[in-house]
């Protein structure tokens, strides 16, 4: 019986998927999902972060067969800018962290409610004079 090779970046994990497979796929689909073009996306990228960032590149840390080319997280906030989307950083944030976005979402959607609920009465009423 012969051994299977398995790299060493899927020897702990127990999956035959790379550890950056869910990066790579949320990376492909955020480009589709954006409708930009990819060289457009790369310039974009290129006049954020001060380095070029060709359309190459985008391939290459999309790809799942490109396991070599790693996603540089100096890149992470101009991909966000660029593409108009929060979901790699939500990828890369821990469960505590996202947890307090969400309660930061819903004060926004109420902000009435806790301007209400913040400021006493008296105040509200000479505000509206």
């Amino acid at each position: 019986m012969t051994e299977k090779h398995i790299p060493i970046a899927q020897q702990n994990t127990r999956t035959t998927q790379p550890p950056d497979s869910a990066l790579r796929q949320l990376l492909a689909d955020e480009i589709r999902r954006s409708g930009l073009k990819r060289p457009e996306i790369a310039v974009r990228m290129s006049a954020i972060v001060g380095v070029p960032v060709s359309e190459h590149m985008l391939n290459d840390f999309s790809s799942k067969r490109k396991c070599a080319a790693r996603f540089p997280a100096a890149f992470v906030k101009a991909f966000c800018a660029v593409i108009g989307s929060r979901a790699l950083h939500r990828l890369l944030e821990d469960e505590e962290t996202l947890g307090l976005i969400q309660v930061g979402e819903h004060a926004v959607a109420c902000k009435n409610l806790v301007y209400q609920i913040a400021t006493p009465k008296a105040n509200r009423r000479r505000r509206k004079k």
